[in-house]
């Protein structure tokens, strides 16, 4: 069966070595009226005021995005699994984001590029995401993996470590899941935000 191009962002599926993922979550704050939507499964980073933004490609991260919850405007408390841009919250208090913050996530994420199969060669190299965009009915990720963008020379923030093991993952054709480990993560970095 051959691999569909729909990313769904980036899923957590263990941790390097054999300490068992338990799935933890760390509580960090998203400012009232931030511009850009956050979906389950983005990954994350923390910028220079403390605050959550959603990452782009080459940044370093925090971490991937599990949830939000807030009071809105109106007053009523909600959680959901991702952030509507430019949410205003009641007296503009901080957002909740739960982010799977550890350093030593493995995460399964897809590639995304008709053109290029990837291969076991790759294993062990540095990757961007990219954002097809996700969605605000589901407020799943849209992200994935740019296998066009590779190098071990550069900052990239996914490492493919290897192919997921499913029945459903061709991994002899295009749009392959591979698991990653974060490259670029702010809790390893020797320097700040």
């Amino acid at each position: 069966m051959a691999n569909t191009n729909s990313p769904k962002g980036f899923k957590p599926v263990g941790k390097v070595g054999s300490e068992a993922y338990n799935g933890g979550l760390s509580p960090l704050p998203i400012a009232s009226g931030y511009n850009t939507a956050i979906y389950a499964g983005d990954a994350v980073t923390r910028i220079s005021t403390g605050y959550i933004n959603k990452a782009g490609a080459g940044d370093t991260i925090i971490g991937i995005a599990a949830g939000v919850e807030w009071v809105g405007s109106d007053g009523v408390p909600r959680k959901q699994n991702h952030w509507p841009a430019s949410t205003a919250t009641l007296g503009s208090q901080d957002a909740t984001i739960f982010v799977q913050a550890d350093p030593m996530l493995e995460v399964e994420a897809r590639f995304t590029n008709a053109t290029t199969v990837p291969t076991t060669a790759l294993i062990g190299e540095v990757f961007n995401l990219v954002d097809a965009g996700g969605s605000a009915a589901t407020g799943i990720s849209g992200e994935g993996i740019d296998i066009s963008a590779t190098g071990s020379t550069s900052a990239k923030t996914f490492r493919f470590v290897r192919f997921a093991p499913r029945a459903d993952n061709d991994t002899a054709s295009a749009y392959s899941v591979g698991v990653f480990q974060i490259a670029l993560h702010q809790n390893n970095s020797l320097t700040g935000v």
